[in-house]
């Protein structure tokens, strides 16, 4: 399909919204009407842009929006030209990073199904803090060989450009632009391929995925309001277009294989965008694994799930616990066939939600090796502007909880401009009010590094090729100290994940190398004591010199505004 940005979901393409208006700030979050929520608050996406429907096609650029990804047709390529290299400037965008040592490739696999990995998954537990990750799905999603510095400076990357015909007419395959990334970063750089499944287009011509759509046709996989004929169960997000597949084990089995449809999904991606069993996409031996986007729990639509004749509400137990199953058939298949990968999704707002909810995710516990908290902060949708800071932490705390190792978990903070300033309240989609200079994204790094996530700040459009959108803040590397500069969490309560304040209503995590201090969203502007934790200053940094002086601090006072964040070295 061409370019029309995909959403990563609220759990669910977490964003998108049915109807209404955004809840007001100051209403108490009520966990027993997840679903308004959804319809209130997630929808807004499709407006927003990121969305594109799994197996669609559309010919827009992305923009900015939940985590659908820009997919193209079977034959197709996004519309705008090709990657950017990543030069950068005081005001925020990245500069390019020199060569380092590569990452290595795990080793090869042995029959049709197992193939070479990229890491394994005890590596990521020895990444240091910050840890950085990104999402580049939308855009050019050509991947070409000037953003490779960029990507090469983080610590995992999700890229899209998961449609059939994506190599057609290029000189480069993926596994180019992969190993190339790998062989200049520092810092270990995992590199995940998107993928969605669970929406279909109505018509086959606007298929990324023509091949698995004629499987999930000729098999009947779709999810219907009752029976197995009839009323397509539509997609909410696209009704007019699309419906879904029925990920259950109640959709039959493909005879030839023995695999249900989320297995055979998950058979296709692997055959096609990791082994190049096809003769129109090579191999990609250096890939890490898969991004699934719209991991559910609550499915987010009634239909007749359990093939039962009758249609069952989508929160319903049997429903819920239904389609974890298929997910979880899903990873399982993969993890058989490709025991180094690492398989993660797009998981952590649905995880949250469902917490919040009281609903059981026992059926997803260590399924997961990650995932991505969407837009935790900056958007309209995100659970920090609709729920509060607090909340925000728990859906952070329990989207970990859920993964198996390594736990990679990409913490997204969303419309962040070149100067580190976010949104900081909305009417509807749009923003009434912005956060100061440097300050928002200094909140939402320093909100990352309470738990083990991977903090990335994106500009609003998951399209991370274009210069531009390429964001880089003296946070991130100490202002020249390298990326990891805060070494590793002391051993002692004080840098385990935080999950409570620590005076005055302000967190705070310690390092190897460092403090962290974090102001939630409405505590106002408070002033801490640093005595006692030892000789601490402040980074020397050219963005924010009124911050980042390179002060030192040891045994005085530090003031943090309301919403606010900062990050102390030790000397």
């Amino acid at each position: 399909m061409t370019a029309r940005a995909k959403r990563l979901d609220l759990g669910a393409n977490m964003k998108r919204r049915r109807s209404g208006v955004l809840p007001d700030a100051s209403t108490r979050f009520n966990p027993s009407d997840m679903r308004a929520l959804a319809t209130t608050v997630l929808i807004p996406l499709l407006g927003l842009g990121l969305a594109i429907p799994a197996c669609s096609s559309d010919s827009n650029s992305a923009s900015q929006g939940g985590m659908e990804e820009a997919d193209t047709g079977s034959s197709g390529s996004p519309s705008s030209s090709g990657g950017s290299s990543g030069s950068g400037s005081s005001s925020g965008s990245a500069s390019s990073s020199g060569g380092g040592s590569s990452s290595g490739s795990g080793s090869s696999g042995g029959s049709s199904g197992s193939g070479e990995g990229g890491t394994d998954g005890g590596a990521a537990g020895a990444d240091d803090f910050p840890r950085l990750g990104l999402i580049s799905i939308g855009g050019p999603q050509t991947y070409a060989s000037t953003f490779e510095p960029f990507a090469a400076k983080v610590h995992m990357v999700i890229i899209g450009g998961n449609w059939e015909g994506w190599q057609t007419g290029r000189s480069y395959d993926k596994e180019t632009f992969i190993s190339g990334v790998k062989s200049q970063s520092k810092v270990h750089t995992r590199i995940f391929q998107y993928v969605n499944l669970n929406e279909m287009p109505f018509d086959r011509s606007g298929s990324w995925c023509p091949t698995f759509w004629d499987k999930m046709n000729s098999m009947n996989w779709w999810l219907y309001d009752a029976g197995t004929s009839g009323s397509k169960t539509p997609d909410w997000q696209d009704p007019t277009n699309k419906g879904l597949m029925n990920i259950t084990a109640a959709a039959p089995k493909d005879p030839a294989t023995g695999l249900g449809s989320m297995e055979s999904g998950a058979k296709y991606v692997n055959d096609y965008y990791h082994l190049g069993q096809s003769a129109a996409y090579s191999a990609v031996p250096s890939l890490d694994g898969f991004f699934l986007d719209n991991v559910f729990v609550d499915p987010y639509v009634d239909g007749d799930w359990n093939r039962a004749g009758s249609s069952q509400s989508q929160k319903s137990a049997g429903a819920q616990a239904a389609v974890m199953a298929g997910e979880k058939a899903y990873f399982d298949y993969l993890k058989s066939v490709w025991p180094t990968g690492i398989q993660i999704g797009n998981s952590g707002d649905g995880i949250g939600q469902a917490v919040a909810a009281g609903w059981s995710v026992a059926a997803l516990d260590g399924v997961l090796q990650g995932g991505v908290l969407e837009g935790a902060i900056g958007k309209s949708y995100s659970v920090e502007t609709w729920a509060g800071a607090a909340e925000m932490q728990r859906y952070y705390e329990s989207a970990m909880a859920s993964l198996a190792s390594p736990k990679l978990l990409i913490f997204g903070h969303g419309n962040v401009s070149s100067t580190g300033s976010d949104p900081t309240a909305y009417s509807g989609s749009t923003p009434t009010s912005q956060s100061p200079a440097w300050q928002g994204m200094r909140y939402g790094l320093t909100a990352a590094l309470m738990n083990d996530g991977y903090y990335f700040a994106d500009a609003g459009s998951y399209d991370e090729e274009t210069t531009a959108n390429q964001l880089w803040f003296d946070e991130y590397d100490g202002a020249g100290l390298g990326v990891g500069y805060l070494g590793q969490p002391l051993s002692s309560a004080a840098g385990t994940p935080q999950t409570a304040a620590w005076t005055s209503g302000v967190w705070k995590r310690e390092f190897e190398n460092g403090i962290v201090l974090w102001n939630p969203k409405g505590n106002g502007a408070k002033t801490v004591s640093l005595s006692g934790l030892g000789n601490l200053k402040h980074i020397k940094g050219s963005q924010n010199p009124t911050t980042n002086d390179g002060s030192m601090v040891t045994g005085g006072t530090v003031t943090l505004q309301d919403r606010d964040g900062l990050i102390l070295l030790r000397y």
